[in-house]
């Protein structure tokens, strides 16, 4: 389900029935034997564990199915395509994805051929069972409809198997299908992480969504009642060519709706595009059927009612409706998905100032803030279908000359609008709508931490198609008593912690050293040359040198960090580099803090009972890192820094505008001039005199660039980021949101700064 509160069932069901033990899979996919699974109450529910023998079964005797493991879970579960076609058409598959190659690089001529009767092809559909897995009717309607195109031999199935090659995703989540959970095993939403790409089991969707382009996308959830199936309300996303859109997705609803009425106990359904005013969009590309439709899919959010066997039916007889309904309009629909890549290669435009002529990515040192993540941008960019170039020679674009191996993403390409979403900045929608389903703003370029230059006049220039990106080589000096490594990338932050972990000494620098900027570490050169090459190597480094320390320098040790948070802390930090442990507010009243350097609290405020606890630790000499607007509150409310927060709306979010201090520690060598993340906003409205600000939000109107906050009260000017002593520890507090589901990459490394200074 979309959003888990906006429905309330009308039935009661059963969650948590029983444990059942789990089954060998068999020989060639294998499912560890030393887990239990959840029971979702229904009788059609089939255990994750005894999906490859049901696959294994049909492939041997379907000579319509090919079975694919496309990828493993967080947890390490194989998850399972389906590929359902006419056995006439097993040979040809390779035929018709040339053909969908072609309405990529030609879709011109690939409308001519379809004019001409000259095109061979079937178009693909993809069935996208349960991404939450506790939403678990979608995988047993995906098998079922994979039995019956696997071995029925009516009108419909040969109709649909004469027009259509079935992609069936059978089990998205199997962690989630396991432990009867929304989450995979990393507490993560697979349903939010599209854009981010965060999970194994959101890359192994995107590669196939990549190698197919289906036509029709449909992800299979719950609980909605009546059933809901979208288009979805406004705002829609500009980057959309939403006109060719709607034209199928809502006759095609309409044909989904109508066959769950005729053939289920279900009288009514809704389209929330059709029926309602707002509160159900399809704005932000995070969703998984929002994000297909940039490559061309007519994609469909379906919510069954229940979580039971006509829940089950539902979804099913929904997903025969439009693999009958693509059947019985191939041509027209497909000519109309090739016209979208069209419209990109032809530079056709519906929204004179949506597109600009190219994006622009500096490798060089002067043009570009973090050479790394400007290479991990570009591969993003590659792995998502996006056409990147590279400069031969120097050229100069909008008055402004840049070396060669310059980054170029021209915008006349046929996925241009994924590029564009991915690499503008957004806009303010604040008072385009009242209130947004999630969130309006997550623009990567600010986000992940990079200089990129919008270029909106023609230029001239020789470009070469890219690959994959070039990184720093890494380096060394050859003689120095000291490594220096620049405190300016996340990559400095993991070779720094896993210096630490191999008992190697490293210190933090307290004031700006030389050229390298604020925190900058250093390590003794003396026997760790050859790991520090490695290290350099590994992160794509550029380590300075020194022969004496003349600044005040902290010794750091790895520090141990308690987390008492969501999951965004505790998949972010570990792959930082860091030891992070969850917390319980028991564990804490019951002292576990004396066992940890520092506590990083995100989002929440605790009971009343727990707060003494957290209060008497980071007194005591531990440290506190609070992030978001709830943990600033409560920092507040316990006297670790003498300040007062304001909060915006719960579902307020976006980009904003600030003031870094770049010498500050835990905002260290970040531009002046820098961007935050806001989810549920918070700003400080009063700062004591020995509390430190390290960002303010631009004292202008202009401070929030993308998303939705309407009432902004007074933020505008404020502090967003400060720090202080309190007592014998040090507290750090974020009213922005840096690690937000994994996504504000370029806002990793402030709170590895947090936990560093926090540290005693």
């Amino acid at each position: 389900m979309k959003r888990q509160a906006l429905f309330i069932l009308l039935a009661t069901v059963l969650v948590l029935c029983f444990v059942a033990p789990v089954a060998l899979a068999g020989p060639y996919w294998t499912v560890p034997a030393d887990y239990d699974e959840v029971h979702a109450g229904y009788s059609e529910f089939t255990y994750y564990s005894e999906i490859a023998g049901i696959l294994r079964e049909i492939e041997t005797t379907s000579n319509r199915v090919q079975i694919e493991v496309i990828g493993q879970s967080a947890d390490g579960h194989d998850i399972f395509l389906a590929i359902v076609s006419d056995p006439s058409a097993g040979g040809r598959l390779g035929r018709y994805q040339a053909f969908r190659n072609l309405m990529l690089r030609d879709p011109e001529k690939a409308q001519e051929m379809m004019d001409k009767g000259n095109a061979d092809f079937k178009v693909p559909i993809h069935i996208h069972g349960s991404i939450h897995g506790s939403e678990q009717p979608g995988t047993d309607a995906a098998l079922r409809m994979l039995e019956t195109l696997a071995y029925e031999d009516t009108e419909e199935v040969r109709h649909i198997l004469e027009n259509t090659i079935v992609l069936i995703n059978i089990c998205v989540n199997p962690d989630g299908r396991i432990r009867a959970t929304r989450a995979n095993s990393v507490g993560v939403d697979l349903n939010r992480d599209h854009i981010t790409q965060s999970q194994p089991e959101t890359i192994a969707t995107v590669e196939q969504i990549v190698k197919w382009n289906p036509m029709i996308f449909l992800d299979l959830h719950g609980f909605v009642n009546p059933m809901l199936i979208e288009p979805c309300t406004p705002p829609h996303n500009p980057n959309y060519e939403h006109d060719l859109y709607l034209k199928w997705a809502l006759p095609q609803a309409i044909a989904m709706g109508d066959a769950v009425v005729a053939n289920t106990a279900y009288t009514r359904y809704q389209i929330p595009y059709r029926d309602w005013a707002a509160g159900w969009d399809d704005y932000p590309p995070i969703f998984t059927p929002m994000y297909a439709m940039y490559h061309g899919a007519y994609g469909h959010t379906l919510e069954t009612p229940h979580r039971s066997n006509l829940g089950v039916d539902a979804l099913y007889y929904a997903c025969m409706a439009a693999a009958t309904f693509v059947s019985d309009n191939q041509i027209e629909m497909f000519y109309d998905q090739i016209e979208i890549f069209k419209r990109g290669v032809t530079s056709w435009f519906l929204d004179e100032e949506l597109f600009p002529e190219a994006y622009i990515i500096p490798t060089d040192k002067a043009n570009q803030l973090d050479p790394i993540q400007a290479g991990r941008v570009v591969d993003f960019l590659l792995f998502n279908d996006i056409e990147v170039k590279r400069s031969v020679r120097p050229f100069t674009a909008d008055g402004k000359t840049y070396p060669a191996d310059t980054y170029v993403v021209m915008m006349n390409q046929p996925k241009r609008g994924l590029a564009n979403t991915i690499l503008w900045e957004g806009e303010d929608i604040s008072y385009d709508i009242g209130a947004m389903y999630d969130i309006s703003g997550w623009n990567i370029p600010e986000c992940w931490g990079i200089d990129r230059v919008v270029v909106d006049e023609p230029f001239s220039a020789q470009l070469v198609d890219v690959n994959k990106a070039d990184y720093p080589r890494g380096s060394i000096p050859s003689r120095a008593n000291y490594y220096v490594i620049p405190n300016n990338s996340n990559n400095a932050i993991k070779a720094v912690n896993e210096l630490l972990a191999m008992g190697i000494p490293v210190s933090m620098a307290l004031e700006d050293l030389d050229n390298y900027g604020s925190a900058a570490f250093l390590v003794p050169a003396t026997r760790n040359n050859q790991v520090m090459g490695q290290l350099a190597r590994k992160y794509y480094l550029e380590v300075g040198g020194i022969n004496s320390i003349d600044v005040e320098v902290k010794e750091l040790r790895k520090p141990r960090v308690a987390v008492h948070a969501p999951w965004d802390a505790e998949f972010v930090l570990p792959n930082m580099g860091f030891d992070a442990t969850y917390v319980t507010e028991t564990a804490i009243r019951q002292g576990v803090l004396e066992e940890y350097d520092v506590l990083v609290n995100y989002y929440r405020r605790t009971h009343s009972a727990t707060r003494p606890a957290m209060a008497g630790f980071v007194t005591g000499g531990g440290g506190y890192v609070g992030i978001g607007a709830n943990a600033c509150r409560q920092a507040s409310d316990i006297n670790l820094l003498d300040v007062s927060v304001n909060l915006g709306g719960s579902r307020d979010n976006g980009l904003i505008r600030v003031i870094n201090d770049p010498s500050a520690p835990v905002t260290a060598n970040y531009p002046e001039d820098g961007y935050g993340f806001v989810y549920r906003p918070g700003w400080f409205t009063s700062v004591g005199p020995e509390v430190k600000v390290a960002a303010t939000i631009i004292d202008s109107p202009d401070f929030f660039m993308a998303g939705h906050w309407r009432v902004r009260y007074d933020a505008q000017g404020s502090p967003v980021i400060v720090y202080g002593d309190s007592g014998e520890g040090k507290t750090a507090l974020f009213g922005t949101e840096p690690l937000f589901r994994a996504h504000p990459e370029g806002y990793f490394r402030s709170v590895s700064n947090a936990i560093f200074y926090t540290m005693e």
